[in-house]
């Protein structure tokens, strides 16, 4: 299920999940800058952690994909499916993760960076209500201080963090719980929002689709 993808910098990063007997299917990267030994890789960093296991089907990982961005040769994205919980009879319900990152002298070096991601990646809310998502910071390198934001939001519609900000860690990573509310005149459709991190060295950001019924 690996995926791997090179920067303008040489920077190679490796996506893949990650599991064992004592860990659930887990989203991870790691990555190497040119000046490293040859065949070696840096930290391990978790994007998401798993919280449950595929038990009824025999395929995993058909989509996991990483990607340079084409706007800055510097920015890796990355996508992988996880579980959220356990469940016998619905184990087809696995969840889509999509996190962006740097590595190397471009992003990570000694310089404190970090990766988001948003689960679920996309909302349906009913005009009057609203709905939420867990936005996960994960650090790179060293914990940093994130400030989360929200834009493209229509009319009608608002946003707020539980957490603002955040502190990134390895690891498991920080987490805020996102809450989309729309009032009784919203706008309806589907929307792109995009939800933005920034620590004061480095900027981040990852797409969520929202639907006003």
């Amino acid at each position: 299920m690996g995926s791997a993808a090179m920067d303008g910098a040489g920077n190679i990063t490796i996506g893949y999940s990650k599991s064992s007997s004592s860990v659930y299917p887990s989203i991870a990267f790691a990555g190497r800058t040119p000046s490293m030994a040859p065949g070696s890789l840096g930290t391990e960093t978790v994007l998401v952690p798993g919280k449950g296991a595929q038990t009824t089907y025999n395929r995993w990982g058909d989509y996991t994909a990483l990607r340079i961005d084409p706007d800055d040769d510097t920015t890796f994205w990355y996508t992988n499916e996880y579980y959220t919980k356990n469940s016998l009879f619905f184990n087809f319900n696995w969840s889509t993760a999509i996190a962006s990152f740097t590595v190397g002298a471009g992003g990570a070096g000694s310089t404190p960076d970090f990766s988001l991601s948003a689960s679920p990646s996309a909302l349906t809310v009913k005009r009057g209500s609203n709905g939420s998502t867990t936005v996960t910071v994960t650090a790179i390198n060293s914990s940093s201080s994130v400030n989360l934001s929200v834009s493209g939001l229509t009319r009608g519609v608002s946003a707020s963090f539980g957490t603002n900000p955040v502190t990134a860690t390895s690891g498991g990573g920080a987490t805020s719980k996102l809450t989309v509310s729309t009032s009784r005149n919203a706008s309806t459709g589907t929307f792109g929002l995009t939800i933005s991190g920034t620590n004061g060295s480095s900027t981040h950001s990852i797409p969520l689709m929202l639907t006003v019924q």
